[in-house]
């Protein structure tokens, strides 16, 4: 009967695996067609770009990253709201609920659940995540910051394609610090995202909290001793320098929010990975380059 369960279990972990391999090459089908199209940008043009680009994003990287203690002082505040009681869906899976703040709209996500991995696993998870390797158009890192290995700056594209067909690329600069305590870690972050063509513009400002809580920290540990408990808070600011109308501001919005459940879909895949490697290193096996399963060694 065990046999049985794992065989099956197994069986499950492949096919997600495959899935996800079938993804991978359907995104570098794309990249290929993208760097075709990179070649016939004449090379100044390219240079002149980067130049531009680099004192003002060195500025709004500096700057979001001096941002991050105040709001890492925000922490119990924040999540004295959030509270512990699992989220519908998880973490991943929160809908964002729009607020006001006096004059100041905008749009709130949380989320709390318990991932199947234990706390050193989360953490190093967490960290991971924070620099969206999936996503890798227009992708430049930023290596300015102090304290390198716990600060993380970058930017990159999110093509979005809409119901007319038309693709539509947000461009999101990103700037992350983790903090190391005792009992818990905890990962603050800002991020800008700027669109083209008829949202021009249009920005929205993102705030983000998420603490990865240890065993001693986790009042409902013992009840379920082989996950992790996680909260994240996400906050998400539009703006428009530009004349707009609000019907163009909800379309630019909905971009938005499209992109974070895009983000979401991948980090799902990313932990449904990693379990499938814990499974299977448990079993002494491992999914080979030919996505078949072999012993550990082989």
């Amino acid at each position: 009967m065990e046999a049985e369960t794992l065989r099956k279990r197994l069986q499950a972990a492949v096919n997600s695996q495959a899935v996800m391999i079938q993804d991978l090459e359907n995104v570098l089908k794309k990249r290929v067609r993208e760097v075709e199209k990179l070649t016939t940008v004449e090379l100044p043009e390219i240079l002149e770009k980067k130049a531009r680009l680099g004192s003002k994003d060195a500025t709004l990287y500096g700057t979001y990253f001096e941002n991050l203690d105040a709001l890492y002082e925000r922490l119990d505040e924040v999540f004295k709201e959030v509270g512990v009681t699992p989220t519908p869906g998880g973490i991943l899976s929160g809908e964002p609920i729009r607020k006001m703040n006096c004059e100041t709209e905008y749009f709130e996500t949380i989320g709390v659940g318990r991932v199947p991995f234990n706390f050193q696993r989360t953490c190093d998870a967490v960290w991971e995540l924070l620099s969206v390797p999936h996503r890798q158009e227009g992708r430049r890192v930023y290596d300015g910051l102090p304290e390198p290995e716990n600060s993380l700056a970058l930017q990159f594209c999110c093509p979005l394609q809409r119901e007319n067909g038309e693709v539509l690329k947000l461009r999101t600069h990103q700037v992350a610090r983790r903090y190391v305590e005792k009992n818990r870690l905890v990962v603050v972050w800002r991020g800008l995202c700027e669109a083209d063509s008829e949202f021009a513009g249009m920005n929205s400002d993102e705030t983000g909290w998420c603490i990865v809580h240890s065993p001693e920290n986790d009042p409902d540990f013992f009840a379920d001793p082989e996950t992790t408990l996680v909260q994240a808070c996400t906050r998400m600011v539009p703006m428009h320098f530009q004349d707009g109308s609000e019907d163009k501001v909800d379309q630019f919005v909905e971009l938005v929010v499209k992109t974070g459940v895009e983000d979401n879909r991948e980090i799902e895949l990313m932990l449904e990975r990693l379990l499938l490697d814990d499974a299977l290193a448990t079993d002494g096996l491992e999914i080979d380059e030919k996505g078949n399963l072999a012993s550990l060694g082989v």
